[in-house]
């Protein structure tokens, strides 16, 4: 039973090891957010659409320089959508700020106009490839 025990836990070990060997994620610095869907999502998905440039990768898909479109989901009570209006925190996600993507299969979803990516953290402070980077951005000063 004891050996039994020490292989589940080295093959869950390896397991976790190689999944983080084989993570594929890119940095981006948003370039413009879209319009606001006006609504949130809930039976259908309500998709506020970001430009970005890609600033650092480990993806085979996405090199640095690479410009992309994509989309973040707009929901009620998640860290990234504003609490009152049914769009993305203009505080977080602005034109100059940076978020780590894990592009994965698993992250993402089809959407009408582009992926929409559902593993997004903000910043980029791990090392992404060959690259360390570490980025942040302030939010614009409201006028």
């Amino acid at each position: 039973m004891k050996h039994l025990c020490m292989a589940v836990v080295l093959f869950l070990t390896v397991s976790v090891f190689a999944q983080i060997r084989n993570r594929e994620e890119i940095c981006v610095r948003i370039d413009k957010v879209g319009e606001a869907p006006g609504e949130w999502s809930g039976i259908l998905a309500a998709t506020q659409w970001l430009d970005a440039t890609v600033i650092a990768s480990s993806s085979k898909d996405h090199k640095v320089g690479d410009k992309i479109y994509f989309g973040l989901n707009v929901v009620q009570g998640d860290e990234f959508a504003d609490s009152q209006t049914p769009r993305l925190n203009p505080k977080i996600i602005h034109a100059g700020a940076v978020f780590t993507i894990d592009t994965k299969a698993s992250c993402r979803a089809e959407g009408y106009k582009g992926w929409v990516y559902g593993c997004i953290k903000k910043g980029c402070s791990r090392a992404t490839g060959n690259r360390s980077a570490t980025f942040h951005a302030d939010p614009p000063k409201l006028q």
